[in-house]
């Protein structure tokens, strides 16, 4: 059964099949709007490079799949997308001087855009050449591995009780990387607000440590009161009591332990 592209209201359904041959994608890509003054041979040698494409899953997110400029994400059409090798080495990110993209979507791009918006775990069925399938499945494996280790990052940002600024700036290359969103990241960061705030911290939350440049002529002292079995502060308070134990309000800026 080779793929049928049928019209309907103005709108092209591309009917999948387990694969695509090049003459098939040439086709494709010729029913495009932007190519129906264009011959399938042509569009086949300027863009097409695998004999055959094989259907599978990717994640949409995955900075490999090139992408042109000013993609509205609300796609006419459905059905899987078509992925082949960048040889023309277009949708530069970053412009005419960016990287190319390793692969690029001949056929679909809208409906990559529509799929990044539900973030990094959504996938996408698409067509991939031979020519790429096996780096794009690797890459795409790595990305899979880079999210599990994008959660373990969210476990121990939230269960740091001081807020964690080195860990902040690791989940925010995570957003560099594509694999969280400004507004996830935003929303992780009301969780931990929200979590420590209402003393739900994870774990035994560490003492902080005296203030020694707020007031350098202090003993370094802490407050023990709701420490936890074990804390290294309990050791510390029995040898130098805090000198605003009881006093909560300057205890607040001045007392590490104060939660």
């Amino acid at each position: 059964m080779r793929p049928e592209i049928i019209y309907a209201y103005g709108q092209r359904y591309v009917l999948a099949t387990a694969t695509l041959t090049r003459d098939d994608v040439a086709k494709v890509l010729a029913a495009q709007p932007g190519n129906q003054s264009r011959t399938p041979a042509y569009l086949a040698d300027k863009w097409v490079v695998s004999d055959h494409f094989t259907l599978l899953d990717v994640h949409a997110q995955l900075p490999d799949l090139g992408v042109t400029a000013g993609k509205s994400g609300e796609s006419v059409t459905t059905g899987p997308i078509i992925v082949e090798r960048n040889v023309n080495q277009v949708a530069r990110p970053g412009g005419a001087f960016g990287a190319p993209p390793d692969f690029l979507v001949l056929d679909g791009q809208n409906r990559v855009v529509s799929a990044r918006r539900h973030g990094p775990r959504t996938l996408i069925s698409a067509y991939v050449g031979n020519s790429i399938l096996a780096d794009l499945q690797h890459k795409d494996a790595e990305f899979a591995q880079a999210y599990e280790h994008l959660q373990a990052a969210i476990d121990d940002f939230l269960s740091t009780p001081s807020m964690p600024g080195g860990k902040l700036s690791k989940l925010k290359s995570y957003v560099e990387r594509g694999l969280l969103t400004p507004a996830e990241l935003e929303d992780i960061r009301r969780q931990w607000r929200t979590r420590h705030k209402s003393g739900d911290a994870v774990g035994t939350p560490p003492c902080r440590r005296y203030r020694r440049d707020r007031v350098p002529q202090w003993t370094p002292a802490l407050v023990t009161s709701g420490c936890q079995p074990g804390c290294p502060a309990l050791d510390v308070a029995a040898r130098a009591p805090c000198p605003f134990d009881g006093r909560w309000a300057d205890a607040a800026r001045q007392c590490p332990c104060y939660r």
